[in-house]
């Protein structure tokens, strides 16, 4: 059973098919193998406190041109924190649910939400999200679709002033509650 969700009105009319859907604009990527576009819909903070929950949540999106609920396929994403001086993997330190499967939004708009992420000790970080598929008949197990790094994030022993997410990642992440997924409202 999947939730409808209301988009706010897109004027790009190479996005339009005869169902009609609408869509939120994305500065995003092509890739073109299978006409998936995936962003970083909703960007961790610059600035984070140790042991801490990521506030905004980070929260990936996957649209497409085709319904992307083809039944089989299942798609999930990864989290892990890099040192961004060596491109290194910082083992051990990124803390919560760091693997998340997708919530349909609508026919061609997949999510993953990232709720619970906090980093344990201080430094500068980057996330890499890795989003995968999943195909039926398939051999290869999961196939990687995306390969997504945020801007750099400060992390400090300290309190931090929280960030407000841009309206456009309140919208997403309004969209991501309605549907289910547990994101706390912005404080």
């Amino acid at each position: 059973m999947f939730t409808r969700v209301a988009y706010l009105q897109h004027n790009d009319s190479s996005f339009y098919h005869h169902h009609h859907h609408h869509h939120l604009h994305q500065n995003t990527t092509d890739f073109s193998s299978n006409m998936s576009r995936v962003v970083i819909a909703v960007r961790p903070p610059c600035r984070a406190q140790t042991r801490t929950l990521l506030a905004p949540p980070v929260v990936v999106q996957m649209s497409s041109d085709q319904e992307t609920s083809s039944p089989g396929i299942h798609f999930f994403t990864t989290a892990v924190l890099l040192d961004p001086s060596s491109g290194a993997v910082a083992e051990g330190l990124l803390e919560g649910t760091t693997a998340t499967t997708g919530v349909v939004l609508d026919a061609t708009t997949i999510i993953f939400a990232f709720p619970d992420l906090s980093i344990a000790a201080p430094g500068s970080y980057t996330m890499r999200l890795d989003v995968y598929g999943m195909y039926p008949n398939s051999t290869d197990g999961a196939t990687l679709i995306a390969q997504l790094e945020t801007d750099t994030i400060s992390v400090g022993d300290g309190p931090v002033a929280s960030q407000q997410p841009s309206s456009s990642e309140a919208a997403i992440i309004e969209l991501a509650r309605n549907a289910g997924v547990p994101l706390s409202p912005p404080e």
